[in-house]
């Protein structure tokens, strides 16, 4: 099943109106049912249509024809439920989605509500997705990620604990609930204690543990504890740019700046992401900040958003590296250059609100 395919096709049904419809589609599909009163895919298109357009009672009558004329058809018992979940009959849309087998889909919707912000919205369906499948580990471990997000800890943390218990030898449970007991319920003591079950429960090891197990360490001051833990995640991932970056963030945070800065360029060279080719010139530019040497800070954050021009980065990215230049420039006291990036970012991206807001209250020139 292609999931991607059946999540988009809603959305590939048009642009709406003014009014909230897509009008020409919409008149375009119902014109096609009443033409073809027996093709269960003219319903289908209808239902979507209705959907799109903001229309579930509509919706679930046109699903609900296309079913009894192809009971088989799974992406369209998902519709139906999804239109009825809409109009708050959430036990008809559960029911709907356990005939079709479509926890994979509702925990994408949940995914996709999360990526859009719609929190509440999000956990909504991963919760449905956890009742029509509870022995997917995503599903659980996604409603805890989603509670952790909105700052909701302790339901959180409970969260992950139950994905634990479920699921006991998956790692990314262990490292997010001990990241969580280590900074934002600042329980360090638990989070170590944590960090090592998982380490010894995890099947096969994981990096990210050892990563969240460095993060704890430095958090204490703990710098010898904190590489030893990032040199085991590199042992297991030695190109992965989050680690390589790491072991030059902990010497950054020690102050020994010609190791973070001959570290953050080995993973800008040898990091699998391309992304690094960047994000370490902007590490090493904030070396250069805090030897106080703006030119060369300067020079590394322009060099970050050639480097990612070059490499044809998404306009967000080479926009938010447009952003981190401008700021280094404004606090350089280079007021007409940083309104200049800023401006910058806003034509690469004119949805990026940093740029926006830093405009509004351009630095002194």
């Amino acid at each position: 099943m292609n999931l991607g395919g059946v999540l988009h096709n809603r959305a590939a049904i048009g642009g709406r109106g003014a009014d909230g419809d897509p009008p020409a589609v919409l008149e375009l599909a119902e014109r096609a049912r009443r033409l073809a009163p027996t093709n269960s895919r003219a319903y289908v298109l209808a239902g979507l249509a209705n959907l799109t357009g903001g229309h579930p009672t509509i919706a679930v009558d046109r699903f609900s024809r296309a079913l009894e004329l192809d009971s088989r058809d799974v992406i369209t018992r998902f519709r139906l439920g999804e239109a009825r979940w809409e109009l708050d009959d959430q036990a008809h849309a559960l029911a709907d989605w356990r005939t079709a087998d479509a926890g994979p889909l509702v925990l994408e919707l949940g995914v996709a509500a999360s990526r859009q912000r719609q929190y509440e919205q999000a956990l909504e369906y991963l919760r449905a997705a956890t009742s029509i499948e509870p022995g997917a580990f995503a599903g659980w471990l996604q409603t805890a990620n989603v509670l952790a997000t909105l700052t909701r800890y302790d339901d959180a943390r409970q969260g992950y604990e139950e994905a634990i218990r479920r699921f006991p030898t998956r790692p990314e449970a262990y490292a997010r609930l001990a990241e969580l007991l280590g900074r934002q319920l600042e329980q360090p003591a638990a989070a170590e204690r944590l960090l090592q079950r998982g380490l010894a429960s995890a099947s096969p090891p994981h990096d990210r543990l050892y990563l969240v197990g460095s993060r704890l360490a430095a958090d204490r001051d703990d710098f010898a504890q904190a590489e030893r833990y990032v040199r085991m995640a590199l042992r297991l991932n030695p190109r992965e740019g989050a680690y390589l970056a790491a072991l030059g963030d902990l010497y950054y945070q020690q102050g020994r700046f010609p190791e973070a800065i001959e570290q953050y360029r080995y993973a800008g060279t040898n990091a699998h992401q391309p992304a690094w080719r960047w994000l370490s010139r902007q590490r090493i530019g904030r070396v250069r900040v805090a030897q106080d040497d703006w030119d060369a800070a300067i020079a590394e954050y322009r060099a970050a958003v050639a480097v990612s021009e070059a490499e044809s980065a998404e306009p967000q990215v080479v926009a938010g590296n447009y952003v981190a230049l401008g700021d280094v420039l404004a606090r350089a006291g280079n007021g007409r250059e940083a309104e200049a990036a800023y401006r910058a970012a806003r034509r690469r991206d004119p949805t990026n609100q940093a740029a926006a807001g830093r405009l509004q209250a351009p630095p002194n020139r």
